[in-house]
């Protein structure tokens, strides 16, 4: 299960733009807000007055713009106007925090749905996904950095469910998602609790129930989480005496 964060309370532009094949892909965002926070990583990002782009020249470089690439692709074809079901106005989308949750139980897939999942995600035109995965989740989680970025994965199992020990090691090797067992089969409920305050903790509060009352029951054997936080300024803000809000024949 995957939840975003959107918050834009003083507007902005969000553009995504498909490229002729061969091609770099790209994606931009430029937008002002009275408030810092909002939350966002989709494929290259760009915003407050700062940029995440892949640059040109390593092996590790050309990883990282394929799967950048990847993402937007995704992106393109969620918010598509044939296939979008969203209402018109600001669209914030994660393509990244949906990508690199579903990479984490990618190593265990075989056969059909191995394939399913690595066309459906553009993992076919990543040479190395889990190593480019690897790369990309040091730059966003990196410490020093002028902005607060974080992205984080967890595993929650039935603690009486007897998962494979070399798939366990993959999602804590490659991805840092630890399994965290859980009593799903008697105590669901208290199990739905421990999810909703890891993730309330991850998101700074944010996002305070990921899990509603009676997702997940005695039959649940594992739950993915993934969680993504942005801290940021933004680098042209909007002056608040301008920029009342207003109702039209008020």
């Amino acid at each position: 299960m995957t939840q975003y964060e959107e918050h834009i309370p003083g507007g902005g532009r969000h553009s995504m733009q498909e490229l002729p094949p061969g091609s770099q892909c790209t994606h931009s965002h430029r937008g002002s807000a009275a408030h810092p926070e909002a939350g966002l990583i989709a494929g290259e990002y760009s915003g407050g007055g700062r940029s995440l782009s892949p640059l040109h020249g390593s092996a590790k470089d050309v990883q990282l713009t394929d799967l950048a690439c990847s993402h937007g692709a995704k992106a393109i074809s969620r918010t598509s106007p044939e296939g979008s079901q969203t209402p018109p106005g600001n669209v914030f989308i994660s393509p990244t925090s949906v990508s690199s949750a579903l990479a984490v139980v990618f190593p265990g897939t075989r056969g059909t749905t191995e394939a399913q999942v690595s066309k459906t995600l553009h993992f076919d035109a990543v040479k190395e996904v889990h190593s480019s995965f690897q790369s990309l989740n040091a730059d966003i989680n990196k410490r020093g950095a002028p902005y607060i970025l974080k992205l984080t994965n967890r595993l929650y199992g039935e603690k009486t469910y007897e998962f494979l020990p070399e798939f366990l090691a993959s999602t804590q090797k490659l991805y840092g998602a630890e399994l965290a067992s859980v009593d799903f089969q008697r105590a669901s409920e208290d199990a739905r609790k421990v999810i909703n305050e890891w993730v309330k903790g991850q998101t700074e509060g944010k996002i305070p129930e990921l899990l509603a009352a009676g997702d997940g029951n005695n039959m649940t054997k594992l739950v993915l989480v993934n969680a993504i936080y942005f801290k940021g300024s933004w680098q042209e803000e909007f002056s608040k005496g301008h920029n009342r809000y207003t109702i039209q024949n008020e």
